[in-house]
């Protein structure tokens, strides 16, 4: 895939009598670097991507970003766009993107990353990648695309996403009542296969006495950050994790053995 690319200009390089004092600077103020990528589907070819006014808007956002950028920050532009359908192991895909054309920015210095739609009239296209790249606003959660969500009917442990978990909490509730019990967890992962079975189990044995909605998140599909589910930094390093989710209260990370006993045990401990 050909990919178009600008860079700014590097620094000048230092004299041997300011190397030293260089050095310092460097270790004072890490340059930050982003990367920006237009991606694009659905193109007939590469030279119709080219030709369109995304594409010249991105051209302009690029020259306008080398002459007004701070020296401590290093942009490089990137043109990505699809020509045939879109793959799981893509950028696009990998990142649970479903609407197009779209602005990627990447943080690198951060690890993070934005998302700016596109309008699809394209006007004022480079003044929107101007103020997206000088203030992107919140950075974007993947959030996996679930194709058929009518595949949960029926099922104890229906499968979730960011986006669906986020907006799952109900308007009115008992405060410190436990409405939702979430196992996060990766489909590769041979303990994660062997904790869904076992919450699979308890969520069974819990169905008909309990309002508890039993859900599963997969953290290869979703970026399960500790702070979108209020949980405290480090708490979803290991999977699989179990997490009990009160109502208008701070999540309970489970601790203890990975059997249905155990785990309707320590439900009940909070009813």
């Amino acid at each position: 895939m050909r990919m178009q690319k600008w860079m700014l200009p590097l620094e000048p390089r230092l004299s041997p009598a300011s190397e030293v004092q260089g050095k310092k600077e460097k270790k004072k103020k890490k340059k930050k670097k982003f990367l920006v990528v237009l991606i694009q589907a659905d193109q007939e070819n590469h030279k119709q991507a080219k030709e369109s006014k995304y594409y010249s808007a991105l051209e302009e956002a690029a020259a306008q970003v080398a002459k007004e950028t701070d020296p401590q920050r290093e942009y490089a532009f990137y043109h990505v766009p699809y020509t045939e359908e879109i793959w799981r192991g893509s950028l696009p895909a990998m990142l649970e993107l479903t609407h197009f054309p779209c602005v990627m920015m990447f943080d690198m210095n951060e690890k993070l990353y934005y998302n700016l739609l596109l309008s699809e009239s394209g006007e004022d296209g480079a003044h929107r990648i101007m103020t997206f790249v000088r203030d992107p606003g919140k950075p974007y959660v993947r959030s996996e695309v679930l194709e058929v969500p009518e595949d949960n009917a029926g099922n104890e442990v229906r499968a979730t996403n960011v986006e669906a978990f986020q907006s799952s909490s109900p308007e009115s509730c008992d405060k410190g009542v436990i409405d939702k019990v979430v196992l996060f967890q990766v489909k590769w992962c041979i303990h994660c296969k062997r904790a869904l079975k076992v919450f699979e189990e308890a969520s069974r044995s819990r169905l008909n006495s309990t309002d508890v909605d039993f859900f599963k998140l997969d953290c290869d599909r979703n970026d399960c950050y500790p702070k979108v589910f209020n949980l405290p930094p480090g708490a979803l390093d290991k999977l699989p994790q179990v997490v009990a989710f009160p109502c208008k209260g701070r999540p309970i990370v489970y601790g203890g053995y990975r059997s249905v006993p155990h785990i309707l045990n320590w439900l009940n401990s909070f009813m």
